[in-house]
C-alpha cells in the first residue's frame, strides 16, 4: 500500500466532489444564518444559561448532518458512468477504500470545524449590528467534541457504507434505514427492559402505575450501567461493522465490474 497513491487517489476525489462541496458549504450557511437570526429573536423564551447549548448544539447537529451526508457521497463516482473511470485508476482495492475514507474521518469534519468557526464568527458580528444581540461562537477546541466526534463517526460510517450500497439517493436510503433499526431495537428491548427491572408511569410527582420486575432492587442500579455500558460498546463497534460491509461491497463491485 502506497500512502503517495492514496493522496494521489484523494485529490482526484477532491476535483470530482469539490462543486458538491460548495453547495453543501453555502446550504449549511444559508440553514445556519437563518437558525442565528431565529434564535437572535426567540432567545427570551429560554434560560441564560442553556442559550450557549442551544446555539451550540444546533449548530453541531447541522454539522454532524453535514459530515454524514458528504460521507454518503464517498462512493457516488462507482455508480456514474462518466465518473467511472475511478475503478480503472492504478492502484490497489485497498489504496482507494482508504482514499475515500481519508476524506470520510479527518478531512470532512476538519473542514467542517474550520468552516464553521469562520462562519459563526462572521454570523455573530452581522446579527450584532442588525440586532444588537451577542451569540456565542464556535471555538474547536471544547472538550466535549469528542463526545461529538465518537458519535457522529459511528453514524457517518453507516452512510459511507449506504455509498457503496445505495446507487441511487444513498443518503435518504441510509437515514431510512438506520431509523427503522432504531425504532424496531427500541421495540423490542422496551419489554425486555421493563421485564427486568419493572415499569413506573408517573405525572406530575404521581406514581399513577407501577410494576417490579425480576432483577432485586439492590442489583438493578449495576446490571442497568452493565447493559447501557454494553449497548455503548456494540454502538462505537458497528462503525467498524459498517467499514467491513462497505470494503467487502467495494471489492464485490470491482470484480463485478470486471476490474
Amino acid at each position: 500500500m502506497s500512502f503517495r497513491r492514496i493522496w494521489h487517489l484523494f485529490m482526484i476525489d477532491v476535483r470530482l466532489l469539490f462543486r458538491r462541496w460548495v453547495w453543501v458549504m453555502l446550504l449549511l450557511a444559508l440553514v445556519l444564518l437563518v437558525l442565528s437570526f431565529g434564535m437572535g429573536w426567540l432567545r427570551s423564551l429560554f434560560p441564560t444559561d442553556i442559550q450557549a447549548t442551544l446555539y451550540l448544539g444546533l449548530d453541531m447537529f447541522l454539522l454532524g448532518g453535514m459530515w454524514c451526508f458528504l460521507s454518503s457521497l464517498a462512493f457516488s463516482d462507482l455508480h456514474t458512468q462518466g465518473e467511472g473511470f475511478y475503478l480503472l485508476l492504478p492502484a490497489s482495492s485497498l489504496e482507494k477504500f482508504v482514499s475515500k475514507l481519508l476524506g470520510s474521518l479527518v478531512v470532512y469534519p476538519l473542514m467542517g470545524f474550520v468552516v464553521l468557526f469562520f462562519y459563526s464568527l462572521v454570523i455573530m458580528l452581522i446579527v450584532y449590528y442588525l440586532t444588537g444581540t451577542l451569540i456565542p461562537v464556535f471555538f474547536p477546541f471544547y472538550g466535549w467534541l469528542w463526545q461529538w466526534y465518537l458519535f457522529f463517526f459511528v453514524l457517518q460510517a453507516w452512510f459511507f457504507w449506504g455509498s457503496v450500497r445505495f446507487s441511487h439517493f444513498a443518503f435518504v436510503k441510509t437515514m431510512l434505514l438506520l431509523f427503522g433499526m432504531s425504532f424496531l431495537l427500541s421495540f423490542l428491548s422496551t419489554p425486555v427492559l421493563q421485564f427486568l427491572f419493572g415499569t413506573v408511569v408517573s405525572w406530575n410527582g404521581i406514581v399513577l402505575y407501577s410494576t417490579r420486575g425480576i432483577v432485586p432492587p439492590a442489583l438493578a442500579r449495576d446490571i442497568f450501567d452493565f447493559l447501557l455500558w454494553l449497548g455503548r460498546v456494540l454502538f462505537f463497534l458497528s462503525a467498524g461493522l459498517a467499514y467491513g460491509m462497505a470494503y467487502r461491497h467495494f471489492v464485490r463491485y470491482e470484480v463485478t465490474h470486471g476490474v
